[in-house]
């Protein structure tokens, strides 16, 4: 999920790169993840299923990720300007079924 995140703030949020502890990777897995989120696992699921919740990690893609397209229509995209005009990244299947992908 972090290269989903740089890749998509780079292309689309320049702006969102304030500061070395404000920024879209320091807000995500420093300010908004917590242990006590990630151990609130659901009841129908077997214990041994997982050893965290993805229930916050689910939550803060959404927010992270699709946040930008809240507003209609969305922000203009702002490219960093330490960014390629394209990036390409890998991502586990299990993560990309969440999101739609360009031309899906």
């Amino acid at each position: 999920m972090t290269a989903v995140i740089l890749a998509q703030k780079l292309l689309y949020c320049a702006d969102d790169f304030i500061g070395p502890y404000d920024n879209p990777l320091y807000n995500t897995w420093i300010k908004r993840i917590s242990l006590e989120g990630l151990q609130s696992t659901e009841s129908n699921k077997p214990a041994l299923h997982s050893l965290f919740s993805s229930n916050l990690i689910d939550q803060i893609s959404n927010e992270v990720l699709l946040g930008r397209y809240a507003t209609n229509p969305p922000l203009q995209p702002k490219r960093h300007l330490a960014s390629a005009s394209e990036i390409r990244s890998f991502s586990p299947v299990i993560f990309i079924r969440r999101f739609p992908t360009p031309g899906s």
